[in-house]
């Protein structure tokens, strides 16, 4: 299957919903942005949630993909010049909006800064063009989803960004502008929302179970 992107707009969405995500986020390359740290620009769009929206907070979570060997394909992602195959993360980090208090994917949208889908795109949508549960995968490529508040989120994710750097010390890919985010209580804890063989922080989906749990399977 190849991706169509004129049959993903975001003019599928319901009318309502299209407009407040509108109104919550700025238009897509005005987002706070920087290659590679896709962990810290979840973050950031979490806390422009929180100060500007806060009442919808408890609507949004972010999703971590990863695996135990650090090694998760997902489609259709700007940094692959072929969108039809996949870019190979360690790990990745999406933000989800759900449109109510219950799970169901017909109002549950993925906003996604490093993929060519569009900001936003319907969860039904997402799951299919970028998990591509169509496609058996060998074991160690299996995806797994953590599923998080965004509340807990920001209250305790941090990060030194010690793992984008290299032994003698040089980025692997320039830093974000501003300064690191810290707790009070950690100053590097991404391993933990990435590791898929425990629940802290969130709820452990493959993908398979996440669609069924949103009911979009």
């Amino acid at each position: 299957m190849v991706m169509n992107e004129r049959s993903v707009g975001v003019s599928e969405l319901h009318t309502s919903t299209k407009e407040l995500i509108k109104s919550i986020f700025p238009q897509k390359d005005e987002c706070i942005y920087t290659k590679c740290y896709c962990e810290e620009n979840v973050w950031m769009l979490c806390n422009h949630v929180l100060k500007n929206h806060k009442n919808l907070l408890q609507q949004f979570y972010v999703i971590f993909v990863s695996n135990e060997n650090k090694a998760v394909p997902l489609w259709a992602q700007k940094s692959r010049t072929d969108i039809t195959k996949p870019v190979i993360w360690d790990y990745h980090a999406l933000l989800l909006f759900v449109e109510g208090s219950e799970y169901e994917g017909e109002h549950a949208y993925i906003l996604d800064l490093d993929s060519v889908l569009p900001f936003p795109t319907k969860l039904s949508i997402y799951c299919q063009e970028a998990f591509r549960p169509d496609i058996l995968l060998k074991t160690e490529f299996k995806q797994y989803l953590k599923l998080i508040p965004a509340d807990t989120y920001l209250k305790t994710f941090s990060s030194d960004r010690s793992h984008m750097k290299k032994a003698e010390g040089d980025w692997f890919f320039p830093p974000p502008s501003y300064e690191c985010i810290f707790t009070e209580q950690s100053t590097m804890n991404l391993n933990e929302f990435m590791d898929m063989s425990q629940s802290l922080y969130g709820t452990v989906y493959s993908v398979k179970d996440f669609m069924k749990a949103f009911n979009i399977i």
